[in-house]
């Protein structure tokens, strides 16, 4: 199979559209005919990555990648960034950045993406390479075989 690459525009702040990329990497992956399981791991990844973009972030893009053995999202703003030292600990759970009072959302979006990528023989990381914000990957396997929960 060829390589895929897609490109979605997210708009920070915009509850109107928040999601619409996901949707289209949901039909995306539909349309090439995976399994259901794996449309719905990677629809949830790109939603959580998504909206922390539109929650969180600077305007920013969400990219599809498929090649032959992985779907990889990326999802990159042009934010404040996180703080050198913390790109793993963004992982976590609860784990927020900002005055409380002033947070949205619980902190678990990226410790779900995290989880679900890693069930399904991928990984979730910061890219430290992108200096106009944050970067937020993940990949997950494109073979059922590959889920290990």
């Amino acid at each position: 199979m060829p390589h895929l690459k897609k490109e979605y525009a997210v708009k920070s702040g915009d509850f109107v559209h928040a999601g619409e990329g996901s949707m289209q990497i949901q039909s995306t992956l539909k349309t090439i005919g995976y399994d259901p399981e794996i449309i719905r791991r990677a629809s949830i990844c790109a939603y959580e990555s998504e909206m922390n973009i539109v929650m969180h972030g600077g305007d920013g893009n969400i990219y599809l990648n498929v090649d032959d053995r992985l779907i990889i999202i990326e999802a990159s703003d042009d934010g404040v960034g996180i703080e050198a030292g913390h790109g793993e600990d963004i992982f976590g759970p609860f784990k927020r950045k900002g005055d409380p009072k002033s947070i949205q959302g619980l902190g678990l979006g990226l410790a779900i993406v995290k989880e679900l990528a890693e069930q399904h023989a991928g990984r979730a990381w910061m890219d430290n390479s992108y200096r106009r914000g944050a970067k937020i990957c993940f990949s997950i396997s494109k073979s059922l075989g590959a889920v290990t929960s």
